[in-house]
């Protein structure tokens, strides 16, 4: 889980730079929700039909959908995440 962890680490390098960098200034460790997210296969994020629908693709495209999801989630959060300023805010 933890070489997950820095797979997303250096996937958010390439494509959602400001959002890690964000985590990063507000002292929030990606390890704190994404080592949950990768174990649980997002059970405990999404509701039930997404989560069925991750669990699907991940059935068929393999590991990498992990990816996409934890990616895409982030990608939503990125306005919000802007906002904050401690790790309380961020979270």
């Amino acid at each position: 889980v933890m070489l997950d962890v820095e797979v997303l680490n250096l996937l958010m390098e390439r494509s959602l730079g400001p959002v890690r960098d964000k985590l990063e200034i507000t002292h929030l460790p990606l390890t704190s929700f994404a080592a949950q997210w990768f174990m649980c296969a997002f059970v405990n994020v999404l509701p039930g039909p997404s989560v069925l629908r991750v669990w699907d693709c991940l059935f068929v495209d393999g590991h990498v959908v992990l990816f996409r999801v934890a990616l895409a989630l982030l990608k939503a959060i990125e306005g919000e995440l802007g906002l904050a300023t401690e790790m309380e805010d961020a979270m």
